[in-house]
C-alpha cells in the first residue's frame, strides 16, 4: 500500500473553486462571526434546556447555570452527572457548528464542494487510511499510557466510576468524530488550501495553519493550567498533522489519528493537569508541565513508525 493520491492535489484543491482575494476577505468576516454566533446559540440552547430540565427534575441536574462550571476555578466534576453530560455535548455542539458554516462558505463563496477539503479531486475520503491511522494511534497511546503506568504507577489512581461513564460514553461516540471533522475540515482542510492559493513554500504551508491551530487554544483550561506549556503540544500536534495531510493527500489520516487522540484524552487518561470535561478511565499526577509535551511527542513517534511500516506515509 501507498499514501493515497499525487502529493500536491489535495492541497491546491482550492484551486477547483473560486479564490479572488475578496473572497478569503468575505471568509474572514462569515467565518468568525458565524462560528461565534452559532457558537453562542448552542450554549444559549443547552443553557436554556438544562434550565427547564433541572425544574423537571431537580435531583439529576444542577440549579446553578450550565456554563457556570466551565471554569478553571470552578471543580465541573462536582455538578451532577446529567449537568456534566450537558456541559461536555455543549463544548463538543460549539465546535462542531464550524462544518455547517465551512459548507456554507465553500459551497457559495469559493463554489466548490466541501468534500473538497477532505480528498483530492476526484477521489473519495479513504477509509482504508482512516483505519490504519486509527489503529496506530491507538497502538501509540496505548504503549506510552502503559510506559506511564510503569513509569510513575504510584502517581496513578484509578477514577473509572461506570455510574458517570456511562452516561458520557455514548456521547462521546456520536459527537467527538463530528468534533475532530470540524476541526480537521477547518484546520487541515479550508486553511491549508488557503494557504497554498498564496504561497508555493512548503513550510509556510504547513507552518501557518499549526500556528494558528496551536494559538486557537490559547484560551484552553489547559494551556492555562500549565502556564502555556500545553500550547507545545498543540504546536508539535499542528505541524505533524499539517505535515500528514501534505504527505497523505487529504485528511483520512488526520481524522484517524486525531479521532484516537482526542477518544483516548476524553475517556482513558487524564492527568491533575488536564481539565478535560469528561470523566476518564485512569488518572495520573503529573511530575511536571513537561510530561504532557514529552507524551505527544513520544505517541506521534510511535505513530508514525508504525505507518511507515504499513507503507501509509
Amino acid at each position: 500500500m501507498s499514501p493515497v493520491g499525487i502529493p500536491g492535489r489535495f492541497v491546491d484543491g482550492a484551486q477547483e473553486g473560486e479564490n479572488q482575494g475578496w473572497r478569503y476577505v468575505l471568509s474572514l468576516v462569515v467565518i468568525p462571526v458565524g462560528y461565534v454566533g452559532l457558537g453562542l446559540a448552542v450554549i444559549l440552547l443547552m443553557s436554556v434546556l438544562h434550565g427547564l430540565l433541572a425544574e423537571v427534575f431537580p435531583g439529576e441536574f444542577s440549579s446553578l447555570p450550565l456554563f457556570g462550571f466551565y471554569d478553571s476555578s470552578e471543580d465541573w466534576q462536582t455538578a451532577p452527572t446529567l449537568t456534566g453530560v450537558m456541559l461536555f455535548a455543549g463544548y463538543l455542539g460549539s465546535i462542531i457548528v464550524a462544518i455547517p458554516l465551512l459548507y456554507i462558505v465553500v459551497r457559495f463563496i469559493h463554489r466548490r464542494s466541501l468534500g473538497s477539503l477532505m480528498a483530492p479531486p476526484g477521489h473519495a475520503f479513504d477509509w482504508s487510511l482512516f483505519r490504519h491511522s486509527l489503529l496506530a494511534a491507538m497502538i501509540s497511546l496505548t504503549i506510552v499510557g502503559a510506559a506511564e503506568y510503569v513509569l510513575l504507577g504510584d502517581r496513578a489512581e484509578l477514577v473509572f466510576e461506570w455510574s458517570k461513564f456511562r452516561w458520557y460514553l455514548p456521547v462521546a461516540i456520536v459527537l467527538v468524530p463530528l468534533q475532530v471533522c470540524a476541526e480537521e475540515l477547518m484546520f487541515r482542510g479550508y486553511l491549508l488550501q488557503a494557504v497554498a492559493v498564496f504561497t508555493s513554500r512548503r513550510w509556510l504551508r504547513i507552518g501557518l495553519p499549526a500556528v494558528i491551530f496551536a494559538l486557537m487554544h490559547l484560551g484552553s483550561q489547559d494551556v492555562r493550567a500549565t502556564q502555556g506549556t500545553a500550547l507545545i503540544i498543540f504546536l508539535v500536534y499542528g505541524i505533524y498533522l499539517t505535515w500528514f495531510a501534505v504527505r497523505t493527500d487529504g485528511l483520512a489520516g488526520t481524522m484517524g489519528l486525531h479521532l484516537a487522540i482526542n477518544l483516548f484524552a476524553l475517556l482513558i487518561i487524564s492527568s491533575n493537569l488536564s481539565k478535560y470535561l469528561s470523566p476518564t478511565v485512569w488518572r495520573f499526577d503529573a511530575v511536571d508541565t513537561w510530561m504532557m509535551p514529552l507524551d505527544i511527542i513520544a505517541v506521534l513517534a510511535i505513530f508514525h513508525g508504525l505507518m511507515r511500516r504499513w507503507h501509509r506515509v
